[in-house]
């Protein structure tokens, strides 16, 4: 449960300044505004079958990977293989997800 307010709560974070994002655009420039929507966000988080697994929001990108490094490399991939060239991100932002439970 609080994984899944965890992810919402992101999820409208990022929302919110996409929105933001949109509303400065329209007052810049076509090369400002690109320059502004020129990043991505994926959520990472540890595969419940072992390894890692990110996913992108806004975009049907999902990948895995053994180690976090390895997750890494695989989403810059993610990217290179969903972008053509000149629509691709600049910026990858990941959001390492980690539920973790503390005796009181």
């Amino acid at each position: 449960m609080k994984r899944a307010r965890q992810v919402d709560e992101i999820v409208n974070q990022w929302a919110s300044r996409a929105e933001n994002d949109l509303v400065n655009a329209a007052l810049h420039t076509d090369e400002e505004a690109q320059r502004m929507n020129s990043e991505i966000l994926f959520l990472a988080e540890e595969s419940l079958e072992g390894g890692y697994e990110a996913r992108a929001l806004g975009h049907a990108i999902f990948t895995q990977a053994e180690t976090y490094d390895e997750l890494k490399d695989m989403i810059r991939d993610a990217v290179c293989v969903h972008f053509e060239e000149e629509d691709r991100p600049r910026i990858i932002r990941v959001h390492f997800v980690r539920e973790e439970v503390l005796s009181a």
